[in-house]
């Protein structure tokens, strides 16, 4: 079922997977492709929370089900961030709502600034540059939690292998 635990447990292991991945394939030595790599698995992962937020009964997720594994990948990427996804989702009037131009803006910057939010969350910063410089692209999250959930994709990976 989309949004259920088992979802989340599966969605958790692979935004690790994918993120760690971007960071060690050598590809990634090119910036862009870097970006395009994580960004790509933002934009994955913003669905899947759309998923699991508009299952969930309440904001408070049961997650208790979760592997050791993707609980951890919650607490760390999701956690700080969820309760600000929930609130601006709370938030938007439904479909039925007839919205003029202005409060059309005031959600899609506030939906801009939750994204921003869900990139730091994930360890990165796409940033202006400041006058000429273009946009910069950088990872924000220490080498040491970076060498963390390294290590948590490999052991994660190694007992789906050994099941």
């Amino acid at each position: 079922m989309t949004g259920d635990v088992d979802y989340i447990d599966e969605a958790m292991f692979w935004l690790n997977c994918e993120l760690m991945n971007a960071l060690v394939d050598p590809a990634s030595s090119d910036v862009e492709k870097f970006q395009g790599a994580v960004m790509s698995t933002q934009d994955w992962l913003t669905k899947h929370l759309a998923y699991v937020a508009a299952y969930a009964s309440s904001p408070t997720l049961d997650l208790s089900a979760l592997s050791s594994h993707s609980r951890q990948n919650w607490d760390d990427y999701i956690a700080a961030h969820w309760g600000k996804r929930v609130a601006f989702y709370e938030n938007i009037p439904d479909v039925r709502t007839a919205l003029d131009a202005s409060e059309l803006d005031s959600i899609l910057l506030s939906a801009i600034d939750i994204e921003a939010d869900l990139l730091s969350s994930l360890g990165f910063r796409l940033s202006d540059g400041g006058h000429g410089q273009g946009y910069a692209f950088r990872r924000v999250s220490s080498d040491s939690q970076c060498a963390r959930r390294l290590q948590r994709a490999r052991e994660a990976f190694a007992l789906r292998d050994s099941a």
